[in-house]
């Protein structure tokens, strides 16, 4: 359903499934203090061409036109990114605000994919803030809140992996890599080419570089020994400072990660900790990947073309990815509930009301669905209501004039 190589029709059943994600991401959100924002499908390229935002591989995949009717006759881009739109907007509109922006949306983003799709659905938050915040306290609530959201919807255990790219940057540079080489190095992590990344290693002898892409672990600690292992100077020890703040932080709030310094994140604006959920440690590759996102300070200078910036740090939900997982589908078949109206359609359509305002995900048959794919199936016959519960392999009948029990019966 995702995977088409083209845009994609979503079906009623589609649909249940992303709303159950975007109805569970947006009380999450709102619950832990964000608002959400809306921003142009359509924006101008330059908004995107600007140094430093986007990965010039990504540039090449870009959906892009000349605007010949619009007012301004320029290049324009259907968006490949939910961050830089919202930092755009908070340039624009909420520079002048004071303390903390915490924002979020849901998008479809567009360009050419791997997998040959071409539109796809993100659940984002951005937290943008002045330099008197403390990046380590944000980077932390970015991360529990994604975690909290995949949680709710289904994932238990749900597999965290962070990494800081601008330790790989500080490394190269400091033996001797710089320029459109070093740029190259990070683009091939970004695409996980370890082959070719250690043919490069080799020929400009930092072997060392593929031991820190393979080193992984769950401890803090970890951070200790790899300072060891790489070259002194000031720049990765301050990198590597930062990001031992952040995941102290990460581990006070008692959320289990694993650092690894090889994550394929293939965005030029991330300056901090990165990070990606997968639904656990057999399953990482990239169509796994629920969650991801990192710090980005310097974006928002970068784009307003002013001297002033602003710490920031967001993650997005994959939604495409979340709603073919079955940790996903099992969840979410708990807690959906099929109506199949008799005569008096107007009595269906109040248990869905009903069961809807108890969060349950209702829908009213007759559009295809799978009666599989619902814990629940209230089926009116006659003057009463049959209440099937697939899971406990029972059915219950209750007169029509109850049917304000029924939302009773089934969450109870």
């Amino acid at each position: 359903m995702y995977r088409e190589k083209r845009g994609h029709d979503l079906l009623p059943k589609d649909m249940m499934r992303f709303r159950h994600v975007e109805r569970i991401f947006r009380e999450e959100a709102i619950r832990w203090g964000y608002g959400e924002i809306r921003t142009p499908t359509i924006e101008p390229i330059s908004l995107f061409t600007a140094a430093g935002t986007l990965d010039p591989r990504m540039l090449d995949n870009l959906y892009s036109f000349l605007d010949w009717d619009g007012w301004s006759g320029e290049r324009v881009v259907l968006r490949p990114d939910g961050t830089i739109p919202s930092s755009r907007l908070f340039i624009e509109r909420l520079a002048d605000v004071r303390g903390p922006a915490r924002l979020f949306y849901i998008a479809n983003i567009f360009s050419y994919g791997d997998d040959g799709t071409t539109e796809k659905w993100q659940c984002g938050v951005e937290l943008i803030e002045g330099f008197d915040g403390n990046p380590a306290a944000s980077d932390t609530e970015v991360v529990a809140l994604s975690l909290s959201v995949l949680k709710k919807l289904g994932f238990s255990s749900p597999l965290l992996r962070i990494g800081y790219p601008s330790l790989i940057r500080e490394f190269l540079d400091a033996s001797g890599l710089s320029g459109d080489d070093r740029e190259e190095v990070m683009g091939l992590i970004h695409e996980g080419d370890r082959e070719e990344i250690s043919r490069i290693a080799a020929r400009r002898g930092i072997e060392k570089l593929i031991g820190l892409l393979d080193l992984k672990s769950p401890s803090a600690d970890f951070l200790k020994n790899v300072s060891t292992f790489l070259p002194k100077a000031a720049g990765i020890e301050e990198a590597l400072s930062s990001f031992s703040d952040s995941v102290s932080a990460i581990r006070a709030a008692q959320i289990p990660f694993e650092i690894t310094f090889a994550l394929p994140l293939n965005f030029e604006y991330y300056t901090g900790l990165v990070m990606e959920a997968y639904p656990g440690p057999d399953r990482t590759g990239r169509g796994d990947i629920l969650m991801s996102g990192g710090r980005y300070d310097n974006l928002v200078t970068i784009l307003s073309g002013r001297t002033s910036s602003a710490r920031a740090v967001g993650c997005v939900l994959r939604v495409e990815h979340i709603v073919t997982c079955d940790e996903f589908i099992g969840s979410l078949a708990d807690r959906a509930v099929l109506v199949v109206p008799g005569d008096d359609i107007a009595s269906s359509r109040a248990v869905i009301s009903q069961l809807r305002d108890r969060g349950l995900a209702a829908e009213i048959a007759g559009t295809g669905q799978d009666p599989k794919d619902y814990r629940w199936v209230v089926t009116e016959q006659g003057e009463d209501l049959l209440i099937t519960d697939s899971r406990a392999g029972t059915v219950e009948r209750i007169p029509r004039e109850k049917i304000t029990d029924v939302a009773d019966l089934i969450c109870r």
